[in-house]
């Protein structure tokens, strides 16, 4: 009977045993188990984080170029419009000066203008083949101008010369000067371009 108790008792202990031994390694299961979901969430909480950083840095990039490229044809289109009203206003302020040329050379000034200008160069062409050249309109002065010369010239018309004023040209000089008002406008083109603050940045 003694025997029976004892043995009981011994079994009792033993399941206890077992149970304690059972109920430690599941903590321990449980606690690797938990240290490994946390690792894993870590990790994947990271892989996420880095994902995130590389997308929002792909789309930074990607906007920012998309800006750059917006912002780079809006400038080309402003400096395009910049670029035609300047020529539009050129060309307004050229045609502008070539009608008060052409109402000058209506004018009672013009004759004495284009002496003075026979003047200037009469000492430079000192020959006898000198050649005026004039636009049609003008050919009226022609015995104004050789008499102003002072010595014997031709004249020449030239469909160029659209405003007025003279060229004069000499072959055994081998030289030309050009004078016309035409030249004299078209000359003014480059200084007006450094000039007018009309420049496109």
């Amino acid at each position: 009977m003694a025997d029976q108790k004892e043995r009981m008792q011994n079994a009792g202990k033993f399941q206890e045993a077992i149970f304690d031994y059972a109920k430690l390694q599941s903590e321990q299961i449980l606690q690797e188990l938990q240290q490994k979901q946390q690792e894993e969430l870590k990790c994947a909480k990271e892989t996420i984080q880095q994902e995130m950083s590389l997308y929002i840095q792909h789309r930074l990039e990607k906007v920012n170029s998309e800006m750059s490229r917006e912002i780079a044809h809006r400038e080309q289109d402003v400096k395009q419009d910049i670029l035609k009203q300047r020529r539009e206003i050129t060309n307004q302020v050229f045609e502008d000066a070539k009608k008060r040329l052409l109402d000058f050379t209506q004018t009672e000034e013009y004759l004495p203008f284009l002496l003075k200008q026979v003047e200037s160069i009469k000492e430079l062409y000192a020959v006898d083949d000198a050649v005026f050249v004039i636009k049609q309109a003008d050919e009226r002065y022609q015995e104004d101008l050789q008499k102003a010369f002072g010595r014997p010239c031709q004249f020449q018309t030239d469909a160029a010369i659209q405003i007025g004023g003279l060229q004069v040209k000499s072959t055994k000089l081998g030289k030309m000067v050009d004078q016309s008002l035409d030249s004299l406008l078209c000359d003014q083109h480059d200084w007006f371009a450094l000039y007018s603050d009309l420049s496109v940045i």
